[in-house]
């Protein structure tokens, strides 16, 4: 579906069963721009790949029941990327993967840091404590 303030791309499931709908929306409100896809998480209003893949240029997502190889969306496709580079949102993705790395690596550097303080722990107390004077 696509006419001047929206474009509708359907891509396929992970699962392999039935797709989705993301929907390009320019006309929110006053000519801003909402993207929605009605997957279970884009349902539940949290982030989805359908829509990070689509606005990365992914074109193999692109549900095989709803497009054969004679019949791309062109005119849809091309929506598409124009609203990507008219609201930036390439570089918004890439700066929210790259802020998302950087927290993944965190964590496990954290992770890290727990697992020594309870091998720590257990260690003195495998290894046996001394009463502290100040406890008495």
């Amino acid at each position: 579906m696509h006419d001047l303030k929206t474009t509708t791309l359907y891509v396929a499931s992970s699962s392999g069963v039935g797709g989705y709908a993301v929907t390009f929306d320019l006309d929110f409100p006053e000519n801003g721009l909402i993207i929605e896809c009605d997957c279970p998480a884009g349902s539940n209003n949290t982030m989805c790949k359908h829509r990070l893949l689509l606005i990365k240029g992914d074109s193999s997502i692109f549900d095989p029941d709803m497009y054969s190889k004679d019949c791309f969306p062109n005119e849809d496709w091309e929506m598409m990327c124009h609203i990507v580079k008219r609201f930036g949102l390439d570089t918004l993705v890439a700066k929210y993967e790259a802020t998302l790395a950087e927290l993944e690596k965190q964590k496990k550097q954290l992770a890290a840091k727990v697992r020594a303080e309870k091998k720590a722990l257990q260690r003195k107390f495998s290894e046996g404590l001394q009463i502290n004077k100040e406890h008495g």
